[in-house]
């Protein structure tokens, strides 16, 4: 997929896109294709495929979730910044905490977080039952973003105390979840949302309510 396709699609569906975040965007894929070349941080045919693999599938997630203007938001297993880093352009008055339990990674993201000049963004190496036993990290975030993280039962039981008391978890998944599905049926709420956006074949994003 093109810039000029990836614009074109945002336009459709009224994710706003000035030329300050384009900009900012197209830093953050720039340096993201750079570090990739010393770190794994996605496969070489994601970098083929960039604006619609990485960049669409993380905001389009804006047009099926409400997700707070001036929300605290952690990503968890963030890999090269994902999707934390191209929402919180577009959000920028995120408070971001991007997670990974590999320090490599880690150091990548904190260099593209320095190189881009982003704001009230944190990249941080722990893993996240460990991370959210910290009185600084527990209960204090509104939303877990979490892609390519692993199983819901995993993402859950690993994230999910770090969300206040009225948070969600957001997971992007694709394919048949059915079996995922029946193993987190003991939650209060579970929302299953198409993306809905041309290119993104089958992909949906999992919203998760706290238990009681």
């Amino acid at each position: 997929m093109s810039l000029e396709k990836f614009l074109k699609i945002c336009e459709g569906k009224n994710i706003e896109l000035d030329s300050g975040k384009l900009r900012l965007l197209e830093r953050y894929v720039n340096t993201l294709l750079e570090e990739n070349k010393k770190v794994n941080l996605i496969s070489r045919k994601s970098e083929r495929d960039i604006w619609e693999k990485q960049i669409l599938e993380s905001v389009a997630v804006l047009k099926v979730v409400n997700l707070l203007k001036e929300a605290k938001v952690l990503d968890f297993g963030t890999g090269g910044g994902l999707p934390g880093i191209p929402l919180k352009i577009l959000e920028k008055d995120w408070d971001l905490t991007l997670i990974d339990s590999t320090k490599k990674k880690i150091d990548a993201v904190k260099r593209i977080i320095k190189k881009i000049e982003l704001k009230k963004v944190k990249a941080v190496w722990s893993r996240g039952e460990e991370l959210s036993k910290n009185k600084y990290y527990k209960n204090k975030f509104d939303f877990v973003l979490a892609r390519g993280a692993g199983k819901l039962d995993y993402i859950i039981k690993n994230s999910i105390d770090f969300l206040k008391k009225d948070g969600k978890i957001v997971v992007w998944k694709g394919g048949d979840i059915r079996e995922e599905l029946q193993s987190v049926k003991g939650y209060n709420k579970i929302e299953v949302l198409d993306l809905d956006v041309e290119g993104l074949v089958e992909k949906k994003v999992v919203l998760i309510g706290i238990r009681n």
